[in-house]
């Protein structure tokens, strides 16, 4: 019974990473909603660094997907490796989550020794200002990781400042 219920997991998670058709896609996220597995977690975790962009995003999405508790241990494991992508798609996956402690890890990651990583967590946590996380420690930290930049350290902090001033950025090359 468990052996069956193992090899249907492995299929949807195949079926999530790999299938071009978007209702089985979408059915194969229905079920990675509900599953509890850390097996399926470390799989989609080992992913994130997958040569094949594609794949590597669809894990992080995966991850996004199931319970917080279970898949916010391994994504802050995943911020300290050496491996830029891998603390990349953590980062975007832990924005995505809305946990407290996905937050944390995104803040603690803002003083980690790697700049790539800490740049990676300002992105992160973009979308938790945006639905209105405002931390003085994580402005303190992006106000000081600024020295000229324009991208996302810049704009989290601005939106966790002033959440309600519109922001207008345009993009280099946009018609408006």
């Amino acid at each position: 019974m468990r052996e069956d219920r193992d090899n249907q997991l492995s299929q949807v998670v195949r079926d999530h990473l790999h299938s071009q058709d978007l209702a089985t896609r979408e059915l194969s996220a229905t079920e990675l909603s509900k599953t509890c597995s850390r097996e399926i977690a470390s799989q989609l975790l080992g992913l994130l660094s997958h040569p094949n962009r594609y794949i590597a995003i669809r894990a992080a999405f995966g991850l996004t997907l199931m319970k917080p508790s279970l898949v916010v241990p391994y994504l802050t494991q995943a911020m300290d490796s050496p491996d830029i992508s891998v603390t990349k798609h953590a980062a975007w996956a832990l924005g995505r989550i809305r946990s407290p402690r996905a937050r944390e890890v995104l803040v603690d990651a803002l003083t980690h020794s790697n700049n790539r990583t800490r740049r990676e967590a300002a992105s992160g946590l973009w979308p938790h200002a945006l639905r209105g996380f405002k931390s003085a420690k994580a402005q303190r930290l992006l106000a000081g990781m600024l020295a000229g930049d324009r991208g996302h350290a810049a704009l989290t902090l601005r939106r966790m400042q002033n959440p309600r001033r519109a922001m207008k950025v345009r993009l280099p090359g946009a018609t408006v």
